[in-house]
């Protein structure tokens, strides 16, 4: 290969010995001199000659579809041998498909490249080469001989794809990507920079079917995820909510409404740094409130309709009013501290009763 990389590419060949009925001498051929080569498959122009493959060529096998800027191909060379002393020739097959990356493009994971020879060819074609290239677009169009394989000995029919008999088991990520049978556009690829130096980290595949779609983020590290349903498993489940931030509406049905949360042996579920104060807006609708720490302060609310069930209603320094009761279910008491004196007022509809301090009303009626 000569000109590589150029905009000027010729290919020359050494001769050789040719098996066919009687060994043949296959000449010694040079582009650059007086030789040529032929585009077998260019479609429109089959078997077309080329002095320089980089003019030539511009598009695919198919005629019309234009070889990309910065893309690898493969061109499969072959020869014609002649009787010794007759004119042979080279062939040129150029691929059907091109790659976006250089891996792909040396072992054709695609099978791209054309190892076929045309039957009026059986008994004096025989395959030579197969040269992987990238084009670019810059200075009017270069090329660039990324690797030369050597086809000698093989038959066609032997190599439908790809081009080589070495089993290649270590691959490089950028250039391993696994593509849809049904649409080659959908690729998997493989990335492992974030892997210590020097360490192999193994995946090792459950005895189960597995599906990604499962995982609601497109990141191993899952966040900010609604599940519905049951958790269920034998091993230990642990809700690390760490800095939860005010809620102050809380919807109907949201947040952990209607979930019973149990502790059976080692699954449990535990929150840590669960911020003190979780405002809820809103009404209750029902339900109880019970505290097991102390007093409820509701601050300057007001707690109106409805009842207030008990035996006693008691105020300290306070006063209460405006209480209205069956004096036989409810022992209404105004209690004060220290020094203080006052009294509490009973406006009823018949009578309004004056308690000293420290005292109680003991009556009937309604008051």
């Amino acid at each position: 290969v000569t000109g590589s990389p150029g905009a000027v590419i010729t290919l020359d060949t050494t001769a050789g010995v040719v098996f066919q009925l009687n060994p043949q001498t296959f000449p010694a051929l040079d582009m650059a001199g007086a030789d040529d080569i032929h585009l077998r498959n260019l479609s429109g122009s089959e078997f077309s000659t080329s002095v320089n493959l980089v003019a030539d060529i511009t598009t695919l096998a198919d005629g019309v579809t234009p070889i990309g800027n910065n893309k690898y191909f493969n061109l499969v060379i072959w020869g014609g041998q002649n009787r010794t002393g007759q004119t042979s020739h080279l062939y040129c097959n150029l691929p059907i498909g091109q790659y976006g990356k250089q891996g792909d493009a040396i072992v054709d994971a695609e099978k791209f490249s054309v190892h076929t020879i045309p039957n009026d060819f059986r008994g004096v074609g025989f395959l030579i080469g197969e040269l992987t290239f990238q084009f670019s677009s810059g200075g009017g169009g270069t090329w660039a001989l990324i690797q030369e394989r050597v086809l000698l000995g093989h038959f066609p029919i032997l190599i439908p794809g790809g081009g080589t008999t070495t089993i290649i088991s270590t691959f490089v990520d950028s250039s391993f990507e696994i593509f849809g049978n049904l649409d080659d556009t959908k690729r998997i690829a493989f990335q492992a920079d974030s892997i210590t130096t020097g360490t192999t980290r193994i995946i090792t595949m459950a005895d189960v079917n597995v599906d990604l779609a499962d995982i609601a983020t497109n990141n191993a590290k899952v966040s900010n995820v609604t599940h519905t349903g049951d958790v269920t498993g034998a091993t230990a489940l642990t809700l690390d909510l760490n800095n939860l931030g005010t809620e102050t509406s809380i919807a109907s049905g949201d947040f952990l409404a209607m979930v019973d949360i149990t502790d059976s042996g080692s699954e449990k579920i535990t929150f840590d740094n669960l911020q003190a104060n979780i405002v809820k807006t809103g009404a209750l609708n029902s339900g109880s409130i019970t505290s097991g720490f102390g007093n409820i302060d509701i601050g300057s609310s007001t707690i109106d309709a409805g009842t207030i069930d008990g035996t006693a209603v008691t105020a300290t320094t306070q006063l209460v009013s405006n209480i209205w009761k069956d004096i036989n279910a409810l022992d209404v008491k105004a209690e004060y501290t220290g020094s203080q004196t006052g009294h509490a007022d009973f406006d009823g509809t018949d009578d309004s009763v004056s308690i000293a301090d420290r005292e109680e009303y003991d009556g009937t009626g309604v008051f």
